[in-house]
């Protein structure tokens, strides 16, 4: 056995050698049945080529000897008879060069054929190393194995784990393979068909002929035919486009004096000219259409006549649910006219969206420059405005929609909501807009008022359903030791207070589960009757006017009500429902109207709106309708009357309040503010006459250092004797200590310090008898500063010899308007240092600027705001 084994190398080993001894081709292949190295060489059926070169037989030297007539000479006389043919060589036996290997068939044909590559380059290796491990101890063999299943084990982990990344360089080699084969293929395809062209130049004679008759005959009249469209195009478009202009402009202002039925038919009309003009442009044949293109102007004009098209398509929208509300006020037999109308207007918000879109993309793509040459500049600016104003109508159509969706929740559509419609009474000041002496509660469902509830006696018919009693806030125990729900809208915040009303109300055995609160003054309902009209009360023989509503209800419910029955508020409860009836049932005309007062009630805080529902309140946070404290990082200030003693002397007293800004040299922030009150009553007036006592509050910036305090009173003694009959041990309120913290009574300027709703909070009482004028001034350090304090001596060496640049300052100030109250004469004045430079500001009114001194000016019958940035 060993011996065939020995044979069967060498035979291998003598093959190799005779493949070696060649070094042109010869046939090599793989036998890979037999074994991945043994090597089969083809053996030639016939000779060698003479070009293979034998190096096992000797090299001859070629014959050196030719014959003369292969000599060439050269013949200087006769250059001609260089050139003349030789005579013919008669063919030379080739020398034969044998390489046959003995005993092997000559074959007729050569078999050219490159080696592969082979892998195992070594038999001798392989069987030493077989032989090697025979020697190995059975011990060894086992340890082997055990290794080898550690690395076949770790293999296949490996294989498992690199899959992912094997399988995504797959696809990623076959998508940029295939994207290279198709890249490739367009290309010769392309040249392909060039090639072709080139190769056959008569084919292409045909359509080299047509292209030139095309450019020479065909576009040129293709070229005057839409000279002479343009001019008739353009005569057409504008005569189309100046007759839906004017029909616009009556439309609109049809629309204003509220004539909808005449301006929907203006409307439709401009609606169709435009139409037209459009129609000029897009009708054109396919070349005409791709010329105007080239051309600027066509592009302008096109987007005009789009913009007409669809403003007079939102005009008609709009004048049709005018129209259509208008029918459903008419109907005497629709019951829930207040849901139709609101369905009807969800319905058409959804048509005008997509329209108002429409508007802004077309006036994006408009350019100013190129109309310079052909809108003259008046109605240009107008064109700019409009364009201008496009984004604004956007969000307040997308308003008009969460205004809609809050309406529908809130008017009960999927379920019956409960209200406490309180009335305040601001002629006496509470913190959240007015003494609380009457309240209705509403039940709606599905658009409907189904149930009203006005007690007659107000928030004092619930004295005695009253389950739990708690201390009142400090300087209420002064005038009631335990806290009362008519005196619940202590907080300045409204959700808080709301919140509190809704607790003690629910605590009451006549309290129900409400669903949210709001708040009304007197000024709500004069607005409503100056819409509705007057309203006859023959009960109490009073005609309710806007001019004197106010007089009439307080005689009715402080001197003329039957103290028998002791119903003060039943004018109240009498009037509430025939006020409600007549403003769900408005006229058409008389909508806007409605509207308008009704958001100048939100703005002016007259009106306050707090729900459970966490999206209803965001809805109410967001249009600021809630009464919220604002959370700011600047300057804030906002100050609260609370008048006590039961005086309605509010509404004539006039306050004035002067705020004063200083920046220190190392950048400290100095306020000053200072409140004048006057008290303007008439003391021979029933409702004038009384003194008024007010605990008023200074809302600052939270951390803020008191410096001074001048003018805060002692307790009135009325007050606090008052409260010294009405000593009763009573629990603290877990509420009011979670709001009201870190109280300190400070003596020295008769003020009480307290921490809430993130701002640090100065309180103390001022009293007012008629004519009289009193001041406080406040004098406190803000808890910033103005000044880059926080770098470093490099950084402020690198900003001195402007390495750097220094960092721009900013102050702002937030002032917050008390609910409930009018006008406020209010002047902030910021006072910079010599070396501060003023960059940019920004301001609800207008800032004026006299040196170093910023002044803003407001009547606060809004909050008000102005910031500043300096350097």
């Amino acid at each position: 056995m060993l011996k065939d084994k020995t044979k069967k190398k060498k035979n291998k080993l003598q093959t190799d050698d005779w493949a070696e001894n060649f070094v042109f081709p010869v046939s090599i292949k793989i036998d890979d049945k037999k074994s991945k190295t043994s090597i089969k060489i083809s053996k030639p059926k016939h000779k060698l080529s003479s070009h293979v070169l034998d190096l096992n037989q000797p090299i001859q030297e070629p014959n050196r000897n030719l014959p003369d007539f292969a000599i060439p000479t050269f013949n200087e006389q006769d250059w001609f008879s260089n050139f003349k043919q030789l005579p013919e060589k008669k063919e030379q036996p080739k020398a034969k060069l044998d390489f046959e290997l003995p005993n092997e068939p000559v074959s007729e044909k050569i078999e050219y054929s490159q080696p592969n590559k082979l892998k195992n380059k070594s038999n001798i290796k392989v069987n030493l190393t077989q032989q090697f491990f025979e020697l190995e101890t059975e011990s060894k063999k086992q340890e082997q194995k055990k290794y080898s299943l550690i690395k076949t084990s770790f293999n296949i982990i490996w294989q498992i784990i690199s899959f992912p990344f094997r399988a995504l360089d797959f696809i990623v080699d076959r998508t940029l393979k295939s994207f290279w084969w198709l890249i490739k293929n367009t290309i010769l395809l392309f040249l392909n068909i060039l090639k072709s062209f080139t190769l056959k130049p008569i084919a292409v004679k045909p359509i080299l002929s047509f292209v030139i008759v095309c450019l020479i005959i065909v576009l040129p009249l293709q070229i005057l035919s839409l000279k002479q469209k343009g001019s008739q195009i353009k005569g057409q478009v504008l005569g189309q486009s100046m007759q839906g202009l004017d029909a616009l402009k009556n439309a609109s202002q049809l629309t204003q004096d509220l004539n909808f039925e005449q301006a929907n038919q203006y409307f439709e009309q401009a609606y169709f000219n435009f139409k037209i003009a459009h129609n000029y442009l897009t009708n054109l044949d396919a070349f005409s259409k791709q010329a105007i293109k080239l051309v600027p102007e066509a592009q302008q004009a096109e987007n005009l006549l789009m913009i007409g098209q669809i403003s007079a398509q939102l005009g008609q929208d709009i004048a049709n649910l005018a129209e259509e509300i208008k029918k459903i006020n008419s109907n005497s037999y629709e019951e829930n006219k207040l849901g139709a109308k609101i369905k009807l207007t969800s319905q058409k918000l959804k048509q005008i969206e997509p329209q108002i879109l429409d508007l802004l993309n077309y006036a994006e793509k408009i350019d100013n420059e190129i109309l310079k040459k052909y809108i003259d500049e008046q109605n240009l600016e107008k064109l700019i405005l409009f364009k201008s104003s496009l984004p604004a109508l956007r969000d307040y159509i997308s308003q008009l929609k969460i205004l809609n969706n809050f309406l529908n929740n809130f008017l009960g559509q999927k379920k019956i909501m409960h209200y406490l419609v309180i009335f305040q009474n601001n002629a006496e000041l509470r913190p959240t807009g007015g003494f609380m002496g009457s309240y209705a509660l509403v039940e709606i469902i599905d658009f409907k008022i189904t149930k009203i509830e006005v007690p007659g006696g107000g928030f004092y018919d619930l004295k005695a359903a009253t389950t739990n009693q708690v201390k009142a806030p400090k300087p209420l125990q002064h005038f009631s030791p335990d806290w009362k729900i008519w005196d619940a809208n202590w907080f300045a915040d409204f959700p808080t207070s709301a919140q509190k009303i809704s607790t003690f109300y629910e605590n009451t055995l006549a309290g129900v589960t409400l669903d949210g609160i709001i708040t009304l003054t007197p000024d709500v309902i004069k607005d409503l009757l100056v819409i509705t009209g007057e309203l006859i009360m023959p009960k109490y023989e009073k005609t309710l006017t806007a001019e004197n509503f106010t007089h009439e209800v307080q005689m009715a419910v402080e001197y003329e009500y039957d103290t028998e029955e002791n119903k003060p508020k039943q004018i109240i409860a009498d009037m509430m429902p025939k006020l409600l009836d007549r403003v769900f049932n408005l006229e058409i005309e008389n909508t806007p109207a409605l509207i308008q007062k009704i958001s100048k009630n939100l703005a002016h805080k007259n009106i306050l709106l707090w729900f459970k529902d966490v999206e209803m309140q965001s809805i109410a946070d967001k249009f600021k309708w809630s009464g919220k404290i604002k959370s700011t990082q600047g300057d804030y200030l906002s100050i609260i009357h609370t008048s006590l003693a039961g005086g309605k002397t509010d509404q004539i007293i006039k306050n004035e309040i002067n705020h004063s800004i200083k920046i220190d040299t190392n950048g400290d922030v100095i306020d000053t503010t200072t409140l004048t009150r006057t008290h303007n009553g008439d003391s021979q007036n029933i409702f004038e006459k009384d003194v008024n006592i007010d605990y008023v509050r200074f809302y600052i910036p939270n951390n803020s250092k008191l410096i001074s305090a001048i003018g805060f009173e002692n307790k009135p003694n009325t007050i606090v004797k008052a409260a010294a009959d009405n000593e009763i041990k009573l629990a603290e309120d877990e509420d009011l200590k979670k709001i009201e913290q870190n109280p300190i009574i400070n003596e020295e300027f008769n003020l009480r310090i307290t921490q809430e709703f993130d701002k640090t909070v100065f309180g103390g009482w001022l009293s007012l008898k008629p004519g009289e004028s009193k001041k406080i001034t406040l004098k406190y350090k803000l808890p910033f500063k103005l000044n880059s304090s926080n770098e470093n001596w490099l950084q402020k060496i690198a900003n001195f010899i402007g390495l750097s640049e220094q960092k721009d300052l900013h102050y702002n100030l937030i002032i917050q308007k008390q609910p409930g109250l009018n006008k406020t004469n209010f002047v902030s004045e910021l006072v910079l240092p010599n070396n501060f430079q003023v960059i940019n500001h920004n301001a609800k009114n207008k800032l004026g600027k006299a040196g170093q001194r910023i002044i803003y000016q407001d009547d606060l019958e809004t909050d008000g705001f102005y910031s500043i940035k300096m350097k």
